[in-house]
């Protein structure tokens, strides 16, 4: 069983562009790559789960997505850092078919817990959005609300809010 972080990707890893589906328009956030880093070097596995709602509103496709992620891996790579995988929601929220893998559901967990050996009790998840939050409660995974993307926009609901993924980290290292 390893301890495991999952992170949400748009707003939390990398600027939130609305959509994003060309990979030079990926900009990290500030620290995200070093944070990465920093967890992995602990022995962290990262896992990122994300709504990707883009894909069933036809603003872009399975294979945007996977062109955006190979980006975030291409320039935290220059970090030292690396993403264990990626599992997303493409599904439109307005689509009356129900759908299980859309956070805070727990489908995209199910999907990693398939591949990976995850020790709930000594993982987090970090993202910007209450369906983050929600997603890891529901999970028993101890959430942080960073105030990047979205996230500046909550002001409740969640008692561990960082101002970033890099603080966000340190409270991580840091057995907080």
């Amino acid at each position: 069983m390893s301890k495991t972080v999952f992170l949400d990707r748009d707003g939390t890893i990398i600027v939130d562009k609305h959509y994003l589906r060309n990979p030079d328009d990926v900009e990290l956030i500030p620290d995200a790559g070093l944070s990465l880093a920093r967890l992995k070097r602990a022995g962290y596995q990262i896992i990122v789960v994300s709504n990707q709602s883009g894909v069933g509103r036809g603003f872009l496709t399975e294979i945007d997505v996977m062109l955006v992620n190979t980006r975030i891996d291409d320039l935290i790579f220059d970090y030292g850092a690396r993403i264990d995988a990626y599992y997303y929601c493409p599904h439109n929220p307005d689509d009356s078919s129900t759908c299980s893998c859309r956070k805070p559901s727990d489908g995209l967990y199910r999907q990693a817990l398939s591949k990976f050996k995850i020790d709930i009790s000594k993982s987090w998840m970090i993202g910007d959005k209450m369906s983050d939050v929600n997603f890891a409660l529901k999970l028993g995974i101890s959430p942080i609300l960073v105030q990047t993307g979205y996230g500046k926009e909550v002001q409740v609901g969640c008692d561990l809010v960082c101002e970033s993924i890099k603080e966000a980290s340190l409270v991580i290292l840091n057995g907080k």
